[in-house]
């Protein structure tokens, strides 16, 4: 995508999360760009979101040049790369404690967003079996193949992971939805959401811990949340959707380095 190129805009009429009526908040210029992105608030679930918002067709243009991976903020050294790899071991070590606790067979997965492929690379090394990584963007450095429409992901998963990519997209619940679709009955969702307030056009929307109550009762789910806000700030969530249990909450010291929580709807 050339940068000085015209982006098409679109009003939001209200919040992507919970469908209630936002105010303006901020905004801010994006460099990048040369585009002043405004920010509306939402009240209800704490969530923010651009308003007006960078089109579909504009949006996917943005992403699929590569443009947003292949700035120079973004760019990938050997050693990020070798961090990344890390970060992806170690989800996946977390992947296995859920998995264990809620007793369930991972046989195929599906990473959306899957990036470079480091995370659907180590769930292939740890489970075996059928993977299939989803991204817009064919990164020329990935280190496995890469689906590039979904009308081409055939069949269903026992994990679908989607990790830093629901901020990038501007319908979430339609998303979350597809997502959903594609799992096998009692299948676990991996998700991972920041919570930090960057403002520029690839986060059409900025998450609040309190949203994703929201995001899981409109799935359905059973989940557990591990809010690791005091390392860098990004909460993983283990979700079983259409899976409704009544579970109680677990009390956590607010002081600590994370916590796990439980929710019922």
């Amino acid at each position: 995508m050339d940068k000085d190129m015209s982006i098409e805009w679109e009003p939001v009429d209200c919040c992507p999360v919970c469908r209630y009526k936002g105010m303006p908040s901020i905004e801010n210029l994006d460099h990048e760009l040369n585009e002043t992105i405004h920010v509306y608030w939402c009240p209800r679930c704490l969530s923010s979101y651009h308003n007006p918002r960078m089109s579909q067709k504009s949006m996917d243009e943005y992403y699929s040049s590569g443009f947003y991976r292949s700035h120079p903020s973004r760019c990938i050294s050997p050693a990020r790369n070798e961090r990344k790899r890390t970060a992806a071991a170690m989800k996946v070590h977390m992947i296995e404690g859920f998995r264990r606790d809620i007793d369930i067979e991972i046989k195929s997965y599906l990473d959306y967003g899957t990036g470079r492929g480091h995370l659907l690379k180590e769930i292939e090394k740890k489970y075996g079996g059928r993977g299939v990584g989803y991204d817009v963007y064919q990164d020329p450095d990935a280190v496995i193949d890469i689906v590039t429409s979904k009308d081409k992901i055939e069949g269903k998963f026992d994990l679908i992971a989607c990790c830093h990519v629901l901020e990038h997209l501007p319908n979430p619940l339609e998303e979350l939805d597809w997502m959903v679709s594609k799992l096998n009955l009692g299948g676990m969702l991996f998700l991972e959401l920041p919570f930090t307030r960057l403002v520029f056009p690839a986060h059409p929307i900025l998450f609040s811990r309190e949203s994703i109550f929201r995001l899981m009762r409109h799935i359905r789910a059973r989940y557990i949340f591990y809010d690791t806000q005091y390392l860098n700030d990004n909460g993983f969530i283990i979700a079983q959707p259409n899976n409704v249990t009544d579970l109680s909450l677990v009390d956590y010291d607010p002081k600590s380095i994370g916590y796990l929580r439980e929710e019922p709807l």
